[in-house]
């Protein structure tokens, strides 16, 4: 049974609506998917005058009312340097945020859902696109 970490750009997608990936969220038993606390403050990161705020906090207060929410905890911080010193290894970066993302991922032996290709180069991260 595969069990799912969202990206932020994949929950940003379900709140504007666009793509497939509230569809495919809706097909998901809710156990099986759980939220990044990193994804969580990228999405709490809005101004609060912008037009995409009022949408974004009503998806934050339903999503951490129906799904669990995964913190950043000292196996997924292992995880995420481990990855990060190895791509940077390979002349890559990816945000510290994403890395965090990626970093609970593999702690929970989940599958990131992104539309992020940069993670394509992320080694022992399962990657699936909603999109």
């Amino acid at each position: 049974m595969t069990v799912y970490v969202l990206d932020t750009n994949v929950w940003s997608d379900v709140a504007r609506g666009i793509g497939k990936a509230g569809r495919k969220l809706s097909t998901i038993p809710m156990p099986r998917v759980l939220v990044a606390a990193p994804a969580l403050y990228e999405l709490r990161r809005v101004p609060p005058t912008a037009a995409a705020w009022k949408a974004l906090n009503r998806l934050v207060t339903h999503i951490t009312s129906f799904y669990e929410v995964t913190p950043f905890d000292v196996v997924a911080a292992n995880h995420a340097a481990d990855l990060a010193n190895t791509l940077r290894a390979k002349g890559r970066t990816l945000h510290h945020i994403d890395m965090m993302v990626a970093g609970i991922a593999i702690a929970r032996g989940a599958t990131l859902v992104t539309r992020d290709k940069d993670f394509a180069k992320a080694p022992g991260l399962k990657i699936e696109s909603w999109t």
